[in-house]
């Protein structure tokens, strides 16, 4: 008999397995979109040391969409192309009492609608094997983030970056912000000038912007400022006084002067003005071509009155005597 069975079981082995025990393991009664949930099952009387691969996956009604396994922190796809059971898939091995009891991860999709979902099993040694609907979950629609941002700088074109630091509550779904409007305020200048220019009779001075930092900023330079002005003082020059050296006289035969400093001439209307042009001494009675000069008669007369002076006593005494 016993040889009889040993045969049979040679003939007909034991199937891969017999049956799939899947249980949720505390799993809430209310699941919010966004969040992990844990997922326990137990295979049976498999064979020993066989090698599965599994998928959890589930959707409302008979859509598969909505409910990834989760293989660390990998998220995996859905039924369908585009994967590999051996390369995405996590894996469990049948122990020797032909059984095996696996904890697994499963997530909701963040952006999955609310409503009452059905969860599914597939595992693959070779051949995939399908469980649907073992268990139904109720999913609650996540609720919407609210961000906190750190700004970036006003720019000139009034735009500025924000970038997430946090967002609340846990598993919150929505779009944030990656820029927003701004009032942008210009950097003032800082100036360079030229020096100072001279103070003018209004009594102010100027100077020139000679640069500006930063780029694009804004400002008043200082181009005047106030002064004391100082009037230059004129220079004159002085009125030469003509003379005449009189030391340069020997006698009253001597007729022969020297002029000092301009000469004196004498226009037509006996006018007496200075001559521009220095002259050579000249003796009496000798004339000396200059625009605009006559015969010079000065010297000749204060001769000839010094003449009348000395001779006046004679005369009178002689006409006394008479």
């Amino acid at each position: 008999m016993f040889f009889l069975i040993l045969l049979l079981s040679l003939v007909f082995p034991k199937p891969a397995f017999a049956s799939l025990n899947l249980q949720v393991n505390v799993a809430p009664i209310n699941l919010i979109a966004g969040n992990s949930f844990p997922v326990s099952f137990i295979v049976e009387n498999a064979g020993v040391g066989t090698t599965f691969h599994y998928k959890i996956y589930g959707g409302i009604g008979d859509d598969n969409y909505g409910i990834k396994t989760v293989n660390g922190s990998v998220y995996l796809p859905y039924t369908g192309g585009g994967y590999s059971w051996e390369d995405d898939f996590p894996f469990f091995v049948i122990s020797e009492n032909g059984t095996a009891n696996i904890s697994a991860n499963a997530i909701i999709e963040s952006s999955a609608p609310a409503g009452i979902y059905n969860l599914s099993i597939a595992i693959n040694n070779g051949n995939t094997v399908t469980f649907p609907n073992l268990k139904t979950i109720s999913v609650s629609a996540a609720p919407s983030c609210t961000y906190t941002y750190s700004q970036g700088s006003c720019t000139s074109s009034g735009t500025q970056t924000l970038t997430v630091t946090s967002s609340t509550p846990t598993g919150c779904v929505g779009t944030p912000l990656t820029s927003q409007s701004c009032t942008y305020t210009p950097p003032s200048c800082n100036y360079s000038y030229s020096s100072w220019g001279s103070c003018s009779s209004s009594n102010t001075q100027t100077r020139t912007v000679t640069s500006s930092t930063p780029t694009g900023c804004v400002g008043t330079p200082v181009l005047s400022q106030s002064c004391t002005y100082v009037a230059a003082t004129p220079t004159t020059k002085p009125t030469a006084t003509p003379t005449v050296d009189l030391n340069r006289y020997d006698g009253l035969n001597q007729t022969t002067i020297t002029p000092v400093n301009e000469p004196i001439t004498q226009t037509d209307d006996n006018e007496i003005v200075d001559d521009p042009t220095p002259t050579s001494p000249q003796i009496l009675g000798e004339t000396t071509e200059v625009t605009k000069t006559k015969r010079n008669y000065l010297p000749l007369i204060f001769i000839i009155s010094g003449g009348i002076l000395l001779l006046t006593p004679l005369i009178i005494t002689k006409i006394k005597k008479q």
